[in-house]
């Protein structure tokens, strides 16, 4: 796996002001959900705190990462911890299966084919597991 996709993940899933991520412990408290600047087409990633602190200030505010402006009206529903979490795993387990791609016709027997999908399922388990305790360090 290329080392700038996991920098990509976590810009992704964390605020574009203060950097902090909803998986980080220090964060669950205060900043649990981000807000998404969607509308305006950006996507960045701004977390609940650093939303009002700016927009107490101001009426809008310049994305940090794209200069694209952010106000109210353009910032999407928020996203909890769950989400979050949901879809790193299915990023994950899309590129594990970029690597793990056989499929049934390249097996001789089922049973050999669903021992594949088993190992496949056993690796992604510990990809998951090896990143939640990353989290946690």
């Amino acid at each position: 796996m290329d080392p700038d996709d996991t920098a990509d993940d976590q810009t992704l899933f964390s605020c574009a002001i203060c950097g902090l991520s909803e998986g980080d412990a220090s964060n669950l408290t205060t900043q649990n959900t981000l807000q998404t600047n969607a509308t305006v087409g950006c996507g960045h990633q701004f977390c609940t705190s650093c939303v009002e602190r700016e927009l107490s200030r101001r009426k809008t505010f310049p994305c940090p990462i794209c200069e694209t402006v952010v106000q109210r009206v353009t910032l999407s529903s928020t996203r909890t911890l769950d989400d979050v979490l949901c879809e790193k795993d299915t990023t994950w387990r899309r590129r594990i299966l970029q690597v793990y791609n056989k499929v049934e016709k390249d097996f001789p027997t089922l049973l050999e084919y669903n021992n594949y999908l088993e190992e496949v399922e056993d690796i992604s388990e510990c990809v998951f597991f090896l990143e939640k305790s990353e989290r946690n360090v």
